[in-house]
């Protein structure tokens, strides 16, 4: 019992005591006040017992859902070098001064009962030594990139492009990040992502971490563990087919502008 419950107990024995006593009309007047006094006293310990949290009770019931979200980064990240706007060849695994738009495919699973939203995500690389760089993320424009469909070609069909022919390029399908998740319900799909002033090394050897940040302020984070491809195989989608005799084989084309953020 509480201490305000035994205060209760007491505050009726003293009254009962006093009572036993005196006799009399004082003494009845007192007994009673006590044993109602002692009786608030009491109902108030139980009904504060009732709303009292146990010991690591959780402030809000919202609070069950964290780490219900679970996030896998599938198969390989693309990278893709650029220098001002145009792709980089890689000489130096140390190279400075580069950009890399980077690319990955995302899977999201909710395992609680009530639907939650996505706030945010972020893309954070971890350096070896500590160092820790956050991507930018690029929305919205994945439309003008494609995964590049590599065949050997026949000599007579390769002129163009070494060894290898590309078929009819089609936009990448991105996360949907609006719609809530909902419980067990995978959702899939590509988000694009730019790491500015890292080197080649870096983007080879460093953590990437995946966080999706939900309406409910927790965060969820997976690790892009699988390998690195650099340069990778998602390109930017040419204003004209890329199988049209007169597309460029010695200059990969710019970047297309995306809304970075």
């Amino acid at each position: 019992m509480s201490r305000l419950g035994v205060l209760g107990l007491g505050v009726m024995g003293v009254g009962a005591v006093f009572g036993s006593r005196h006799n009399n009309g004082a003494g009845v007047a007192f007994a009673s006040v006590c044993l109602i006094v002692g009786l608030v006293l009491i109902v108030a310990a139980e009904a504060r017992g009732l709303v009292v949290k146990p010991a690591g009770a959780k402030a809000n019931s919202t609070d069950g859902m964290q780490a219900r979200v679970q996030v896998l980064v599938k198969g390989e990240v693309h990278v893709y070098p650029q220098r001002d706007g145009k792709f980089q060849e890689i000489h130096d695994p140390n190279q400075a001064g580069l950009e890399f738009e980077l690319f990955i495919y995302a899977w999201l699973v909710h395992g609680a009962e009530l639907s939650v939203g996505i706030d945010d995500l972020y893309l954070i690389l971890k350096g070896a030594d500590g160092s820790r760089k956050i991507a930018e993320r690029v929305a919205g424009d994945l439309k003008n990139w494609h995964l590049r469909e590599v065949q050997r070609a026949s000599e007579e069909e390769s002129n163009w492009w070494p060894g290898t022919i590309r078929r009819a390029p089609l936009g990448l399908a991105e996360l949907d990040t609006a719609a809530p998740l909902e419980c067990g319900a995978p959702r899939e799909g590509w988000l694009h992502f730019r790491v500015r002033n890292a080197s080649p090394s870096e983007l080879k050897t460093g953590s990437l971490e995946l966080s999706v940040w939900d309406t409910f302020s927790h965060v969820h984070t997976g690790v892009a563990s699988r390998l690195r491809r650099l340069p990778g195989n998602v390109w930017p989608i040419l204003a004209s087919s890329p199988s049209e005799p007169d597309s460029k084989k010695d200059e990969p084309p710019g970047v297309p502008d995306g809304e970075a953020r």
